[in-house]
């Protein structure tokens, strides 16, 4: 089956020999179908799926809306109408599996270095951890992806060249950027003044296994 990313390619590639007519129309189902709370797979599968009949029926000389027999706006709510809908997180579990993420990978790198200093000391040696970096791990964490998502979601326009251009809100992304420096500031404050633990690497490897079955069992249930 073809991966997402495949998908758009190949729904690029049938927008790109489109005439104008048909391309505005195409283009109208693919920002409802996409706005849409629906399964990404299955709407990339359709979207493709239909426009390759839309290229078919241009060659016969057939428009968009004489093929599809609906403006854009009713043909694109008939397509999700009929296209499973997406499973959401409600936003505490969101945040509370991007912090679940962030520190999974945390224990599995405090793991693999205690293991590490293990294998060049051949002591018992523990690792030591702040509970200051847990905190900055999680509230950056949280950030960061914020940033991206904001980053990736901003709107898309034409350009001269008839190619996606992303409009890029610079305040919102100096924002989060602010943000994330004011948590390194606060990050090093609170590193003077929060206890270091003591975690043995094996320890580290237990939270590590429990995080990875954490987010198949917990966050990525159907």
């Amino acid at each position: 089956m073809s991966t997402v990313r495949h998908l758009v390619r190949d729904i690029n590639v049938i927008r790109d020999q489109l005439n104008q007519e048909n391309l505005s129309y195409y283009d109208d189902v693919i920002v409802h179908v996409r706005d849409a709370r629906i399964e990404r797979q299955s709407s990339e599968e359709l979207l493709l799926e239909m426009g390759q009949h839309l290229l078919d029926a241009q060659q016969r000389g057939q428009s968009a809306e004489q093929l599809f027999t609906k403006d854009s706006d009713s043909y694109a709510g008939q397509l999700i109408e009929n296209l499973p809908e997406r499973r959401q997180l409600s936003k505490p579990m969101y945040y509370l599996m991007i912090v679940w993420v962030a520190l999974t990978w945390v224990f599995l790198l405090q793991a693999l270095a205690g293991f590490f200093k293990i294998s060049i000391s051949g002591t018992g040696v523990v690792g030591e951890i702040s509970l200051s970096t847990l905190v900055l791990v999680a509230v950056g964490a949280i950030v960061l992806v914020e940033l991206v998502m904001r980053v990736a979601n901003q709107p898309v326009e034409k350009s001269d060249l008839d190619r996606p251009r992303m409009q890029i809100n610079m305040r919102s992304v100096m924002t989060y950027l602010i943000i994330l420096v004011a948590i390194i500031v606060v990050g090093n404050y609170l590193r003077r003044i929060m206890p270091v633990v003591v975690i043995s690497p094996w320890i580290s490897l237990g939270l590590c296994a429990i995080g990875i079955l954490g987010q198949k069992f917990i966050f990525m249930r159907r």
